[in-house]
């Protein structure tokens, strides 16, 4: 299932296991209740998008994976501001371009969540996106108005 929002009034909320997740209502930091496996994310002249995924997580049917994240093509209020700026103070080789660009075996460097700009984003921007699945790949994470 995906959910890619482009519009700050709407706010889907649902049961994740045990937390509560709402779309444009959460921050990253505590969107799935766990720090993301991997980080991706990009920002261009007209469109960007981030996104953190969270795999093989018990509370999610049955081991599935969630990713969580924000896409924006300037067709909504929906705003990857935040996001940008924190993306292009981030420490060199901290978050991958794309999602095939993830090193799965490498996993996460902690200073990508931790340091100044990215660690102040994820306390203040809600998720515009959520993803769950039992794996997650590559044209999960094309949005739905993009054409293929």
């Amino acid at each position: 299932m995906g959910i890619f929002v482009d519009s700050t009034d709407f706010r889907p909320s649902f049961r994740l296991g045990n937390y509560r997740l709402t779309i444009n209502g959460m921050p990253y930091a505590t969107a799935v209740g766990e720090a993301p496996y991997f980080v991706f994310g990009n920002c261009g002249a007209h469109s960007g998008s981030y996104f953190e995924g969270h795999l093989s997580l018990s509370f999610v049917a049955g081991g599935g994976s969630v990713a969580v994240g924000i896409h924006d093509a300037h067709l909504g209020s929906v705003s990857m501001d935040p996001v940008c700026a924190a993306l292009q103070k981030a420490p060199e080789d901290c978050v991958p371009f794309d999602f095939k660009d993830v090193d799965p075996t490498s996993g996460l460097h902690t200073e990508c969540l931790t340091s100044a700009p990215a660690g102040g984003f994820r306390r203040t921007t809600p998720v515009a996106a959520v993803i769950m699945t039992r794996e997650l790949t590559q044209d999960m994470f094309q949005p739905p108005y993009w054409e293929m």
